[in-house]
């Protein structure tokens, strides 16, 4: 049953007694969170004041650290045998993380308190509806106690605010206080929350009646709910990436400590697939609503990729580019980590394209905010989300890598599969006993190439020539004759000896 106005106003009042701000940084781990006590901050939180804004259900992981009572399996966590706590915060202790979102949660109510409502949402300690229900619980009334982000935006929407989508939360919230008046608090957010209810239902008719009249037109089908994720683990990546289980984990192991990597080797090595089946055992699942994939070039500019002015029918607008867009998404999802993939990384201009966020994306600087360019906005790259790029060590034509972007970066050098046992399995799928005379071939002349002062192990010739191909396809002689000796040809055009011998072993091969 909803509890009254009257009943809500003292329960608000209750939960301020019993955590004052001015006692917040004395509260103990066990205070905060025990499975036992129906009196700590995460119960008040989450279940004894649930009639001031469901903030019911999910992992406990939004809590930032808990006592669990059975060991959680999940690997974006550490834990010790009684808590856990988010491995992003990279502390090694229960009572280290509990500091850390202790001062974040004294924080989150003084700047609340204080109407310092953006203070609050460039903080990503905390998950996103947490931190906005601490915020309202020590906000004096001056907060709408709508915490998910989709029930904000149809609220707004509800009340007449246009592209509320795009709006800072901190933002809406100010909108919706503008007409609160000087009643009950509860009085106007129960209202809010009547308006959103029936604009939804609202948008729900008109979708199913748009649906029914697509549907009888046969238009398109109905689109059916949405599917659960399908799981991936290292074991599954070891299956489709030729690599050992010892470089998996160099390569996790140096993604989660510097949270910027590039792989760099020479076309042919599998970069754009491992990049991605990274992100996917990162995550431990197959969620590409979490990765974003952009491909630089020398015309790719800070407008694309920050933001910037385009022109429209009648002038100019302003447009978010297609990173900004996604740390808004990683900010608002903190309990999830997120994967940006850059491929030819090499190919644009870094310094220009990433701009005053060169400095952001490094992990010290995680969090932290500039003002943009464009707007007067405070913007920070939050700590879920991490980079990935692409870099081709065999293109002569490219400069290198800027040292200002090189040092926020891990270099992962990416080398040939043939010996890995992932490979030898694929191979074994034709019947063409070529193949394996063209590769031993192929593993010569990469010898040559590592020892040749000229080129090195960055110009070696990849696996991903062999994989993938249909065993039915004729396709070996097109592989050799118009893919690897054209690459040897640009490789030694100075050097006719090595050219020859190289495009001589191949041609035996196909034999």
């Amino acid at each position: 049953m909803t509890k009254s106005v009257e009943e809500r106003t003292e329960l608000y009042k209750a939960f301020q007694e019993r955590f004052p701000i001015e006692k917040l940084r004395e509260m103990t781990l066990d205070e905060y969170s025990n499975l036992k006590k129906k009196d700590s901050f995460c119960f008040w939180i989450e279940s004894k004041t649930d009639s001031l804004g469901s903030f019911w259900g999910g992992s406990s992981f939004k809590f930032g650290i808990y006592r669990y009572a059975k060991r959680p399996k999940d690997t974006r966590v550490i834990s010790d045998g009684m808590y856990a706590w988010y491995k992003m915060y990279n502390l090694a202790t229960a009572q280290e993380a509990f500091q850390h979102v202790r001062d974040t949660i004294y924080n989150i109510a003084v700047w609340a308190k204080n109407g310092a409502y953006e203070m609050i949402e460039k903080n990503n300690t905390l998950g996103n509806s947490y931190k906005w229900k601490i915020a309202f619980l020590y906000s004096d009334f001056k907060l709408v106690p709508i915490y998910k982000r989709e029930y904000l935006n149809e609220t707004a929407e509800a009340n007449g605010i246009e592209n509320a989508k795009k709006l800072p939360v901190a933002a809406l919230q100010r909108m919706l206080m503008q007409n609160i008046g000087n009643g009950n608090p509860f009085d106007y957010y129960d209202e809010l929350w009547e308006k959103r209810t029936k604009y939804v239902l609202e948008l729900k008719k008109d979708k199913l009646k748009t649906m029914s009249i697509k549907f009888k037109e046969q238009i398109i089908p109905v689109a059916s709910g949405p599917q659960a994720q399908e799981s991936y683990d290292d074991e599954k990546f070891l299956s489709e990436v030729f690599m050992t289980a010892d470089q998996l984990k160099q390569l996790k192991g140096m993604l989660r400590q510097k949270q910027n990597i590039i792989l760099q080797g020479a076309p042919g090595i599998g970069k754009t697939f491992t990049a991605k089946r990274l992100a996917y055992t990162m995550m431990g699942e197959k969620d590409d609503s979490r990765v974003k994939m952009v491909q630089f070039h020398q015309s790719y500019s800070y407008e694309d990729f920050i933001m910037g002015y385009k022109p429209t029918s009648d002038g100019f607008a302003l447009y978010e580019g297609v990173f900004y867009d996604f740390c808004r998404k990683a900010a608002e999802d903190p309990e999830r980590d997120y994967f940006f993939i850059i491929d030819e990384i090499n190919r644009g201009n870094l310094s220009k394209i990433f701009g005053e966020l060169l400095m952001l994306i490094e992990k010290s600087y995680r969090d932290e905010s500039v003002q943009l360019a464009y707007r007067k906005e405070e913007f920070s790259v939050p700590g879920n989300l991490y980079i990935i790029g692409m870099m081709n060590t065999a293109d002569r034509s490219l400069a290198l890598i800027d040292y200002a972007l090189r040092r926020r970066f891990g270099f992962i050098s990416m080398r040939p599969g043939f010996d890995t046992e992932g490979f030898r399995n694929e191979i074994a799928r034709h019947a063409d006993p070529r193949i394996k005379k063209v590769v031993t071939a192929v593993e010569k002349i990469n010898v040559i190439i590592e020892n040749d002062d000229s080129l090195g192990e960055g110009f070696c010739i990849g696996h991903s020539y062999f994989c993938n191909q249909n065993p039915a396809a004729d396709w070996l002689e097109n592989v050799v004759l118009y893919e690897l000796i054209p690459m040897i040809e640009e490789y030694w055009f100075d050097n006719k000896d090595r050219r020859t011998t190289a495009t001589t072993q191949l041609l035996e091969a196909l034999k």
